[in-house]
């Protein structure tokens, strides 16, 4: 039954791996527009971009804790992590704004394979900023953080 649900929402002819974007990117019924999907492929990226930003450029007192236990080599790959998520932030704007279907499609599809080849590293970051909170702590030596 839920099958047939799907197959009935408005863009799942149009994107082959429909389901799998409903849900990577929390699609729901009323998005019925390949516009939609990419505001909510965008969604993804700039919380990405807000991890990257916290530990490159710390400017909350949790992202100053978090940054202290990436290595200069890490924020480095960092940087080029972050430079593969600008490129597919901004192709997916400058599909919004072209507004072609099959250019959207085309998009879609690119945009996905992107976020998802950075989703595993992006899950190590955050493993690593989470653990930050015990390693740190268990060496009470915090430094300076004005």
């Amino acid at each position: 039954m839920e099958k047939k649900i799907k197959d009935k929402h408005p863009l799942a002819s149009k994107l082959s791996a429909f389901s799998v974007l409903e849900k990577e990117y929390d699609i729901s019924p009323e998005d019925t527009t390949l516009k939609q999907v990419l505001h909510h492929m965008i969604d993804r990226l700039e919380l990405y971009e807000k991890i990257i930003i916290q530990i490159m450029q710390p400017e909350e007192f949790s992202a100053l804790y978090e940054c202290a236990v990436f290595s200069d080599t890490e924020k480095s790959q960092l940087f080029e992590l972050y430079k593969r998520i600008m490129i597919t932030s901004r192709e997916i704007l400058r599909s919004i704004v072209e507004n072609e279907e099959k250019d959207m499609i085309a998009t879609i599809d690119y945009a996905h394979t992107e976020i998802s080849s950075v989703k595993p590293d992006m899950l190590q970051i955050i493993k690593k900023m989470k653990i930050s909170w015990s390693t740190i702590a268990k060496k009470g030596n915090l430094g300076y953080f004005g």
